[in-house]
């Protein structure tokens, strides 16, 4: 939980794209979420959630939906998950928005929905540590942070944290997805780097290696 109701300093800034399959109100909701880079202890890269959203809607109505949280939140790129909808709404956010700031990326998207979320789910909360008073397990050591605490209102938070908790087993986790494919690409991109792998590309960067013969 972040609690101080002001942000940090955002470096990169990216949005994902759950996109729903049709616009019927039986049918899973399109999500939309906005995750910030920013420097952490020593510089240790750490991710925020900035703003998130869902609803289920027509492809135009999507596309303007999109492009103004792009626009608000200066995102640097937009990652969308390569299905049929997800290809609709990327050719159309190219057509209308030629020449915008954000790069759009079409992300394959490979295994079920629990393997992909255990797979990144360390970046929450890496470590456990249980109170031998209370017996009380808390969770350490991640590098994902959601506003949450007194004095920090956003009514898109519970949303999310809801979805996360009941997954895999909720009714929707629209929203799960999106994050989850952000962080996979933040992690294949190098960017998404626990604390000890942090460390470990400081050490190599910083030992002197001859360089190798032609």
């Amino acid at each position: 939980p972040w609690k101080d109701p002001v942000f940090p300093a955002f470096g990169t800034v990216i949005a994902s794209i759950d996109t729903a399959m049709k616009e019927g109100e039986q049918n899973d909701y399109n999500a939309l979420t906005v995750l910030g880079m920013f420097p952490g202890e020593k510089d240790r890269p750490q991710i925020m959630l900035k703003d998130a959203w869902r609803g289920r809607c027509s492809l135009a109505n999507l596309v303007d939906t999109v492009s103004r949280y792009c626009r608000k939140h200066k995102v640097d790129y937009l990652l969308i998950e390569d299905k049929t909808r997800g290809h609709d709404v990327a050719q159309e956010l190219q057509r209308v928005y030629a020449g915008n700031a954000w790069s759009i990326r079409l992300l394959k998207v490979k295994g079920d929905k629990v393997s992909r979320c255990n797979a990144v789910s360390h970046l929450w909360s890496g470590d456990t540590k249980i109170d031998r008073a209370t017996g009380i397990e808390t969770y350490t050591g991640g590098m994902v942070w959601a506003p949450v605490g007194e004095g920090v209102e956003y009514d898109w938070v519970e949303p999310v944290l809801s979805e996360f908790e009941n997954f895999p087993n909720g009714k929707h986790d629209d929203m799960v997805d999106a994050i989850v494919m952000a962080d996979s690409w933040l992690r294949v991109n190098r960017v998404a780097l626990r604390r000890v792998e942090f460390d470990e590309e400081e050490l190599m960067a910083r030992t002197y290696r001859k360089p190798s013969k032609s």
